[in-house]
């Protein structure tokens, strides 16, 4: 069976992170992935993906305020999925979906579309009319037989009750096998990166957009002790807004960014509290990943990320977005100490479900 899964680029994260993880599992039920990538940048996670998998890249162009996306790449797209003749397209990429969901029926694909990202409509007049555009585009997609699969129970719950669109199934983000952590790393790491074994270490893993609210973090550690420092891993469109900030709060010597990594165990071994106060998520492959490696974790208390607490109840800490809620929410965290690993079978459980999906 042939499966292309179509991202919107390629990063150490996300629907990346879980394809490769899963490569294993995939191969030994016959499932050949190809990757298709459609952005203006390779992304960082290129080598990884060209290594592991048949990987193509299309530009991606638009027009009218980057809202429609061009002829172009769609063209690009139908030549791709001409070459390939997949068994099935799996839709990944959130931005143009429709419009790529149409295409891959046209190839005579099966088409899954995972909704990664919960977007809750906009109560202004545009978020509206938007309301009303993706009602009818799930609709027709759903009645040209494209499978819908959520992540998480708010994504879920989002796309029935915003989108009047039911997903076939949920299917949780996974991870892959972790390493066992390590009090000797733990001390090599901090070394490498320059970190005392005095400092409390925050981690962060993931882009620097808007609703990751990453900024809050920098902002809470006025409100910390000053041997706690925060160690950020991802891309970042925003770095010197984030280091002008750092340094008007007086903590530019406490924020360390590494930018974005392909493997980031050896972060998670430095680490002492992991943090992420996203206003909008869906089933978030950093906290879950931080969460089985046994560190204490303090999330924004939202939708989607909460669903963690029930899961994980001795090492999550919800908070409200303010750098005062998160700082003690930190400080709270720290209190929990480490964890053991809980959901060894998320990775294979979901690959079936997903080979069942195609197959059906």
């Amino acid at each position: 069976m042939k499966v292309i899964h179509l991202l919107n680029g390629l990063k150490y994260s996300g629907a990346e992170k879980m394809l490769l993880d899963a490569k294993s599992v995939f191969e030994s039920n016959k499932v050949e992935t190809i990757i298709i990538s459609v952005n203006q940048e390779k992304g960082a996670a290129h080598e990884i993906f060209e290594e592991n998998f048949a990987t193509k890249y299309i530009k991606y162009d638009s027009f009218i305020r980057k809202i429609i996306v061009s002829p172009s790449t769609v063209l690009a797209l139908v030549k791709q999925l001409s070459n390939f003749s997949p068994d099935v397209v799996h839709i990944h990429a959130e931005r143009a979906n429709f419009i790529f969901c149409l295409v891959a029926l046209l190839a005579n694909a099966k088409v899954v579309r995972t909704v990664h990202h919960v977007f809750p409509p906009s109560k202004t007049c545009m978020g509206v009319v938007v309301q009303f555009i993706k009602i009818f585009q799930r609709f027709l997609l759903r009645s040209l037989g494209v499978v819908f699969v959520s992540n998480s129970n708010y994504g879920f719950d989002n796309e029935r009750t915003a989108y009047l669109n039911t997903p076939l199934c949920l299917i949780p983000n996974w991870i892959g096998p972790l390493k066992k952590r390590s009090d000797r790393n733990r001390g090599l790491v901090r070394q490498r990166i320059g970190l005392s074994a005095e400092v409390v270490v925050l981690l962060s893993v993931g882009g620097a957009w808007p609703y990751k609210n990453q900024d809050l973090i920098i902002l809470s550690l006025p409100y910390l002790p000053s041997n706690f420092v925060y160690l950020r891993l991802g891309e970042n469109p925003k770095e010197k807004f984030f280091r002008d900030l750092a340094l008007e709060y007086g903590v530019y010597e406490r924020y360390f960014d590494f930018g974005a990594v392909p493997d980031i165990s050896d972060y998670l071994d430095a680490a002492d509290v992991f943090v992420m106060p996203s206003s909008l998520e869906g089933f978030g492959n950093a906290g879950l990943e931080a969460l089985e490696y046994g560190l204490p974790c303090v999330f924004g208390n939202r939708p989607a990320l909460n669903e963690f607490k029930p899961l994980y109840a001795d090492r999550v800490v919800l908070c409200e977005l303010t750098a005062l809620a998160i700082a003690d929410g930190v400080v709270d965290a720290t209190k929990l100490g480490f964890g053991m690993r809980k959901r060894k079978n998320w990775l294979l459980q979901g690959c079936e479900k997903y080979i069942e999906i195609y197959g059906d």
